[in-house]
């Protein structure tokens, strides 16, 4: 049974916190609610965590691994930003299940490498980044989900993309995620490209111009070592 009396009734929000409630409505709720739009486009509140009380941080943990089976990502993203150990092996398995054949499957890979680091998950997602036969939504994914692994074969992984990939997409998601590997916050990486060298912008959409691409990034990421996330 929940520590917590409010699950008790027909409103399980109902004496909850109002930080507690950001997170049911980020990581639990229904997804398309006519209030749950703007969690859609603007993504998920990954600081609400850091808000909740002890108490509320373990049913929290408690929903989302209840929630992991349903095919829905936001309960593994949600449990990979709080490193859960006890979502190891639902994770795994789940990757290992939908690789490739859901947008979750990125999700379920990065989660695993938050919690422990587990080598596989790069190798699952570059996986799905270099298939062309995949559409290039779930490529993408794939390709921002390596950004957030901090690992220099994440790093590799991504230079060859940005190298040999024709789809400008990818290889723009490719720089802003070695950017991101090295320490730069995500938007400050897409001002890297956007405005701070915006003929990178240009050449990133001309795949002969790799090679002028790369030296850019090597003098934007030098002197600054891949980026360890601590927990």
């Amino acid at each position: 049974m929940s520590i917590f009396n409010w699950f008790k009734g027909n409103d399980p929000l109902a004496n909850a916190s109002e930080n507690f409630k950001v997170f049911y409505r980020n990581y639990i709720g229904a997804r398309v609610a006519a209030n749950e739009w703007n969690l859609v486009r603007v993504g998920l509140d990954e600081s609400i965590f850091a808000t909740l009380t002890p108490d509320e941080l373990a049913e929290a943990e408690r929903l989302m691994l209840q929630q992991l089976p349903q095919g829905d990502s936001r309960p593994a993203i949600g449990l990979g930003l709080i490193g859960s150990k006890q979502a190891t092996s639902q994770l795994r398995s789940l990757m290992d299940q939908q690789l490739g054949k859901a947008f979750a499957s990125s999700a379920y890979a990065l989660a695993l490498w938050r919690v422990v680091q587990d080598p596989e998950a790069i190798g699952a997602v570059a996986a799905i980044a270099a298939d062309t036969r995949q559409n290039t939504a779930l490529r993408t994914d794939a390709v921002r989900a390596l950004g957030e692994m901090r690992a220099d074969k994440s790093r590799q992984i991504l230079l060859d993309l940005l190298g040999r990939e024709p789809e400008y997409l990818l290889r723009y998601h490719s720089f802003l995620g070695v950017l991101t590997l090295h320490g730069y916050p995500w938007p400050e990486a897409s001002r890297h490209v956007g405005n701070v060298a915006p003929q990178i912008a240009q050449m990133l959409k001309n795949p002969s111009a790799a090679q002028t691409v790369m030296a850019k990034l090597d003098e934007l990421t030098a002197g600054r070592e891949i980026a360890i996330k601590q927990r």
